[in-house]
């Protein structure tokens, strides 16, 4: 699934200019392509090799169909929220990525403090969101939205997930 996906990418960016990308006054569909469209063959090849690594490090505990759909609901609704917008387009897999990156931080975070390498890979996820801060060609209220939403959603998951049969007693 998760190589059908990369195929896809490659695709997209080979028939398809950046016409598909979202900005402030884009139709609603162009909030979805925009996930599939890349800038350049580094774009690419940095959003396939982050999205194959989530893909991987979520599969562990994570229904495949919810590593799919979760992160491309996250990415699409990440797109709507204020700041999000512009008047050049938006592309790229990397709000994807991002919603995928805080699922698996909500999925692991109880271990932040007991493994340095877990630490580590925090640090590095903040460094990526900052760079996309200060980089005038990033949306980083797209990424930031989409790691939240991955976040929030993943926790919901994990909270209807333990569902407890109370009995009354009287």
């Amino acid at each position: 699934m998760k190589y059908l996906f990369v195929i896809t990418f490659i695709v997209v960016y080979a028939c398809f200019g950046n016409e598909i990308g979202y900005t402030s006054n884009s139709p609603v569909w162009a909030h979805i392509t925009y996930m599939f469209q890349h800038t350049g063959l580094i774009h690419l090849l940095f959003n396939s090799i982050a999205f194959i690594g989530m893909y991987a490090a979520l599969s562990i505990n994570i229904k495949k169909w919810q590593i799919i759909t979760f992160p491309i609901i996250c990415a699409f609704t990440a797109s709507f929220l204020p700041l999000a917008s512009f008047d050049i387009p938006t592309i790229g897999a990397s709000g994807v990525v991002y919603a995928m990156i805080g699922m698996h931080i909500a999925k692991t975070l109880r271990r932040a403090f007991k493994n340095k390498q877990y630490r580590l890979y925090l640090l590095c996820i903040l460094i990526c969101l900052t760079a996309s801060l200060f980089n005038p060609n990033s949306n980083f209220w797209l990424h930031l939205y989409a790691s939240a939403l991955g976040f929030i959603l993943q926790q919901l998951k994990s909270v209807f997930r333990y569902k407890t049969n109370y009995t009354c007693v009287w």
